[in-house]
């Protein structure tokens, strides 16, 4: 039967909680084990244990973060369990620097289950806290959890006080291992204080309690009134005997979960005897009987009982009696108990996970308090509770620490003196060398030996490099990353070696946690340091090239040059960046060729007769060995080498092994040849060594250690300090952080310790072999580039390269930098130094006289021709003006005749001809009026054509009584049109010259102009759209396409449209967009350009750059207004520049800026619009190339409209109908100025900001650019047409003055 007072907590509450948790995690693979602590327990709500005992000039660091495998020692109530627990928390924690330690607090099962014994419940509890417990961190709070499900814990257990069965213990989960013993064994008895008047020694036995009429029995008795007054309002557990209906003696124990297998061997043993369990009260009741029964004379002759162990805080061999119990082989209960009475060895326990971690596992084995010093320390504790009535935690850590400080001879064995191999995971070519890596394990060995002989790094630890052959081989070098990844204590990988094999490595190193540091792998560019945060290399990277070629090539005042690179090799991948940068230094790479490493010889050769048809003569060559060869010998048969003026750039690591490569590659040429062709070609590589008499690191000269090592090898390769450095680098980065944590070797490839380690090799700064080593952004290193020349097989250096190097938002990055030519440079051929191929052509003396390529030279040539004859011209005309005026007349007349016009006859002459596009007016019905053109109106109507049916047109009128200048310009569309015939183009039906008004007739766009079409459908933009929608993605990007078809049919027939914009597009029936409106196209047969320099209205929105400043107009004109077209057409329709007026808009431009690319657009649709308004004509596509674009993004134009409806202009319509050519074209020159130009500032400035096309911080330039002065102003229209004479004034060359007829 079982008593329990009613303020005690229910017993069975620990057991339902696991049982319900574990039912949970069946679920959730995770349980709650909360009931299983007593949160008032000092850390046992989980916060790190951070007693500090020790006294040191500087707080100790807490790098918890570092430790990622946390660890747990557990400790029941007993004192002991306590004072060994925190004895080695404190030891590891400020001994051996493992800070990441908890105090977990144990509450053993207070009952059996499944018929096990109370002690076989209380082990299984024990060994399960270790095997099973993990926790989690909420907010710096330690949830503690058992995770039956979970793998691997992280939370590493270690119970330093298991009370073993000295009988033995066989079921032991194989997650937990034995470290050894903690201290003396120990026993549970019952105990019998010593009488102070007894005059021999006393023997109790067993037998007394099972004999109630035994006088001795009798002395326990008179104490259980006392007992039962001294439990009142307190916590206690009561176990009633079967046998004791009546009074019985009185057994005191402390906690029940400790010693409830006592029950059962009472009712063995048939004792009459009751159990009172006093939990945390035990010690200061037994205290209080006992000094009663010392002092008493009442109760001097009566006796108590308790159950406790031996040796422990209130039991000693001078004051208590030891009561003999069965012996265990022949008691059922004792047995059943694990022989409880029995000596038990006080074991020590860890979990599996701590098995690696050698200088814990050291301590963990050593870790021993005997028997001597525990005594002393348990009375330390009897003596607190007497004094203090009470014992807390920090009595424990206090005890703790004064043991420590009074016993370092004791500790000190805990403390292991073996060394910790560190271990460094190398990559190299060991059996091939083609690349130039030979010798550099033997670099390796010698800095692995002057780190481990130098005692200022890593002093407690050894350092070696495994040493493994990566051939080069990507396949080969990922295999060999595995295999290192399994080292312990590995700090990262030395290598790979090559560019090609660097990036797999770099970018797996990220979820490996394992640094990378390569020392020859120049090729790849990391600087993305969130795709490789841990890869680093000792050598720089051959980005750095491009400097030195720029430098070169400025040197001796070559400005084009050409290359070849292995498509698909990381080392050539700076050519692609160095294109960039020539075109910002004035430079050309005129041919950047790419091929495949099974190219054959013929092949070769075409690419290099493409280079010498360029006039390449500057070549640069980034290619391995087997192509370097055949791409010399088949330019020796080409006569391309040194000695024919060409100028080679080849890799420096290249073989100079003519009988491997002839060998190997089938070579068409001989040896000689090939030395021929390799005679006097240049090389470009990083610094291999420093300055040699700079002091390493190490303590000696560059030059002593030279001197050294080249006693022992017969040459060392380029790369030799270079991998000697990224030693240095791992060692002295790990140096710092085991200094910083020595707990960090356990964890190393955790990845909080990894970037810690990281952290430390950015701040890399020291002396080395190679120079200075320091990390740029990339994780390169920025060194010294050497430039070397071949002769007689044989390196030549001829010029260093210093960059500047600064830091900028704590990284090292390059700020231009120096380049010194010595002048040993040979040159080969005749011209010294020969010239980059730009003035070989008809023109070169021209070319050379004014520094400039052939092309340039050609154009200046022309230039200079059309100048002479422009002048003279000129001359002529100022004395024979009037002749000049007949010969325009006549030459009026004759393009009149053209159309079978005579000017000089009447109207009907019968000499006046039709043509075949000649259409009676009678055959002409003209039905309604669709709008008002520039010089007439504009019909609806039908025409019979070719007696065919009739047929929807549209009719232009030209003004009865117009001038001839009219009637020129009003039928030279007509002229253009006549050539045209293509579906993306209006078609011109007819003409009817022979009477007044004059028509020209064309097919009839029944949707009219794409701008009315957009902005008549915008408000469907909101609405849900399919692909066969009037304003769907799809049919949109049909629109686009459909005008780039007929822009590209318009420069094949070498025309230039002058007026693209999507008032001039109509839309047919099928809504398929055609290019019209023709009134300013232009011819450009005599050459690529047109050229505008009479006064005339033209669309200054829609206008390129050099159209606006110099008048010129070419296909790439055609095409920036095409990208405004884009711009129109995804607005649907808003107005480029609103806001802005003609003369702003030409300021606007003239600064290099543009519109504003809608946000939502989609990429690939902002790159062709931002293609289409380079400022550079010949970098903007052709049309053609528009074309293939559009077509491979079916749907690359989508609605978007994020600009305000302001930005919306409509055009007035004069009519009910769709208008075929609008009115907005037709120039007012009623229109008064004030209303287009001179607003108020500020009324000025908030329509620009908000029409959205302009930025904020371009608003006071566009302001102030622009003059307050009416005059300034040019004549505008709705559309953005403006008279160009007053534009161009102020910014075209006076010298410009030939004209266009």
């Amino acid at each position: 039967m079982w008593y329990k007072h009613p303020q005690h907590k229910f017993w069975k509450m620990s057991l339902v909680v696991v049982i319900t948790v574990c039912l949970y995690a069946a679920f959730h693979s995770k349980v709650t084990a909360a009931g299983l602590y007593n949160d008032n327990e000092i850390y046992s709500n989980g916060k790190f244990y951070n007693y500090q005992c020790f006294d040191y000039k500087e707080q100790i660091p807490s790098n918890l973060s570092l430790q990622t495998r946390n660890i747990g020692l557990q400790a029941s109530q007993r004192p002991s369990h306590q004072i060994l627990t925190r004895i080695f928390a404190i030891f590891l924690r400020e001994i051996l620097n493992i800070r990441n330690i908890t105090i977990i607090h144990l509450e053993y099962p207070a009952t059996s289950s499944n018929g096990t014994s109370y002690e076989e419940t209380r082990l299984r509890y024990i060994f399960n806290m270790i095997k099973f417990v993990v926790f989690f961190t909420n907010r710096n709070v330690l949830h503690i959890i058992l995770c039956y499900f979970c793998r691997q814990p992280s939370i590493s257990m270690i119970d330093l006080e298991v009370w073993m069965p000295s009988m033995g213990y066989a079921l032991i989960p194989r997650q937990v291992y034995e470290a050894g013993v903690s201290t003396s064994p120990r026993r549970f008895a019952w105990f019998v204080p010593k009488s102070p008047l007894a005059e021999s020694k006393e023997i109790w036995h067993y037998s007394i309690f099972t004999n109630r009429t035994d006088s001795l029995y009798q002395n326990f008795l008179t104490a259980s009134d006392v007992l039962r007054n001294l439990s009142l309002e307190k916590d206690y557990e009561l176990y009633i005997s079967p046998l004791c209906q009546k009074t019985c003696a009185v057994l005191i124990a402390e906690h029940r979960n400790e010693s409830a297998f006592v029950k059962d061997q009472i009712v063995k043993l048939h004792a009459y005897v009751n159990v009172l369990w006093l939990g945390a009260h035990f010690r200061s009741v037994v205290n209080f009987l006992y000094r009663l029964h010392l002092t008493s004379s009442a109760y001097r002759q009566k006796k108590f009982l308790i159950l406790h162990w031996k040796p422990s805080d209130i039991i000693s061999a001078e004051s208590w009696y030891m009561v003999t119990m069965p012996p265990c082989e022949y008691s059922e209960s004792s047995i059943l108990s694990f022989c409880e009475y029995e000596l038990n060895p006080i074991m020590k326990y860890y979990h599996k996970s701590l098995s690696y971690k050698t200088r814990l596992m050291y301590a963990l084995r050593y870790f021993f308090v005997d028997d001597k010093h525990m005594q002393t320390l348990l009375s330390s504790v009897n003596q607190e509770i007497i004094s203090a009535n009470a014992i807390t935690e920090r009595f424990y850590d206090s005890l703790a620490c004064n043991w420590l400080k009074n016993n370092s001879n004791v500790y000190n064995a805990w403390i292991s003196k073996e060394r910790i191999t560190l271990s460094i995971g190398g990559i190299f070519p060991i059996r091939k060398f083609s690349r130039g890596h030979q010798n550099l394990l033997q670099a390796v060995r010698v800095a692995v030996k002057a780190i481990n002989e130098n005692e200022s790094i890593l002093s407690d630890y050894n350092l070696m490099v495994y040493e493994n052959d990566g051939e080069c081989k990507a396949d080969m070098v990922m295999n060999m990353f595995i295999q290192c990844f399994s080292i312990p204590y590995v700090l990262g990988i030395l290598g790979p070696a090559c560019s090609e094999t660097v990036e797999p490595i770099a970018g797996v190193s990220r979820s490996t946690n394992m640094a990378v540091i390569s020392y020859s792998a120049e090729g790849a560019s990391f600087v993305d340091r969130e795709a490789y945060p841990f890869f680093f290399r000792t050598i720089g990277s051959n980005h750095q090239f491009v400097d030195v070629y720029i430098k070169l090539m400025q040197q001796f005042g070559w400005q084009r040059a050409a290359a070849l690179t292995e498509d698909g090799q990381k080392y050539g991948e700076y050519i692609s960046h160095m294109e960039t940068v020539m075109k910002n230094n004035d430079l050309e790479l005129i041919v950047n060729k790419k091929f495949h490493s099974d190219i054959t010889y013929h092949d070769m050769s075409e690419h290099l007769q493409e280079l010498k048809r360029r006039h390449a003569k500057i070549i640069i060559a980034d290619v391995h060995n087997k192509l370097a060869q055949m791409v010399l010998c088949e330019a020796y048969k080409l006569k391309m080498t040194a000695f024919e003026g060409y100028v080679w750039f080849l890799p420096f690591w290249l073989s100079k092994d003519w009988s491997a490569y002839r060998l190997e590659a089938h070579a068409n040429c001989t040896i000689q040849e090939l030395e021929q062709a390799f005679e006097g070609h240049f090389s470009i590589k990083h610094r291999p060594f420093g300055n040699e008499s700079n002091l390493m690191q190490e303590g000696i000269s560059i030059a002593e250690w030279l001197s050294s090592y080249r006693s022992d090898v017969l040459k060392e390769s380029q790369y030799t300090a270079f991998a000697y450095d990224a030693v240095w680098v791992y060692a002295l980065a790990a140096d710092k952080l085991l200094r910083e944590d020595k707990a960090a070797v356990e964890n190393l490839r955790s990845k909080i310790v990894v970037n810690r380690f990281v952290d430390f090799i950015w701040e890399t700064d020291f002396e080395g072999l190679s120079g200075r080593v320091r990390f740029d952004q990339g994780g390169s290193r920025l060194t010294d580039i050497v430039v070397e020349q071949w002769l007689k097989g044989k390196p030549n250096e001829v010029g260093q390269y210093h960059p500047n190097i600064v830091s900028s938002n704590g990284y090292l990055k390059v700020e231009g930098g120096a380049l010194f030519l010595r002048n040993a440079i040979k040159w080969l051929s005749i011209k010294r130094p020969p010239d980059d191929g730009r003035y070989e052509c008809y023109f070169s003396s021209l070319a050379q006289i004014l520094n400039t390529g052939c092309e340039n030279a050609v154009m200046v040539f022309t230039a200079l021709m059309c100048s002479l004859l422009a002048m003279t011209v000129t001359l002529l005309s100022f004395a024979f003006w009037k002749r000049r005026y007949d010969k325009k007349l006549k030459h009026s007349a004759k393009i009149m005749k053209n159309f079978g016009i005579d000017i000089f006859s009447p109207s009907r002459s019968i000499a006046n001809t039709l043509d075949k596009w000649e259409l009676p007016k009678e055959n002409v019905v003209i039905n309604r009026r669709l709008g008002e053109g520039a010089f007439g109106t504009v019909y609806g109507g039908e025409a019979l054509i070719n007696s065919e049916n009739w047929t929807a047109v549209a009719v232009k009128t030209l003004k009865v009584g117009a001038s001839t200048e009219d009637r020129l310009d009003f039928l030279s569309e007509a002229e253009a049109m006549k050539r045209f015939n293509h579906k993306n183009i209006v078609k011109l039906l007819g003409v009817c010259l022979q009477s007044e008004p004059i028509y020209t007739i064309m097919e009839y766009m029944l949707y009219g102009d794409l701008k009315t079409y957009l902005l008549a459908r915008r408000h469907l933009v909101s609405e849900t759209i399919s692909d066969d929608s009037d304003i769907s993605s799809k049919r949109l990007t049909m629109f686009a396409l459909n005008i780039s078809h007929g822009l590209d049919y318009l420069a094949q027939q070498k025309y230039v449209h002058r007026d693209i914009a999507c008032r001039n597009c109509l839309v047919n029936a099928k809504r398929v967009v055609k290019i019209g409106d023709f009134g300013m196209a232009r011819p450009t047969y005599e050459s690529d350009y047109y050229r505008f320099n009479h006064k005339g209205m033209l669309p200054v929105r829609w206008m390129a750059p050099e159209s606006l400043a110099l008048g010129m107009f070419t296909p790439f004109s055609d095409v920036w207004g095409f990208g405004v077209v884009l711009f129109e057409i995804i607005t649907f329709g808003s107005f480029p520049y609103q806001g802005l007026t003609n003369g702003e808009v030409l300021q606007f431009v003239k600064n290099g800026k543009t519109l504003r690319i809608p946000a939502d657009a989609k990429p690939q649709l902002k790159g062709l619009i931002r293609a289409c308004w380079n400022r550079n004509p010949k970098k903007r596509p052709t049309a053609s190339e528009i074309v293939k674009y559009i077509t491979n993004y079916p749907r690359l134009l989508t609605p978007c409209l994020d600009f305000p409806s302001a930005c919306i202009e409509m055009a007035d319509a004069g009519s009910d109908q769709l208008e075929f050519l609008p009115s907005s074209l037709q120039f007012s020159s009623q229109r008064s100025y004030s209303s287009l130009d001179i607003a108020e500032q500020t009324t000025r400035a908030e329509k620009i900001k908000d029409s959205g096309f302009v930025d904020d911080d371009n608003l006071p330039e566009i302001i102030s650019d622009s003059s307050n002065d009416p005059s300034t102003y040019s004549p505008t229209t709705a559309d953005g047409y403006s008279v160009m004479s007053p534009l161009l004034v102020p910014h075209v060359n006076s010298g410009i003055s030939e004209e266009q007829t």
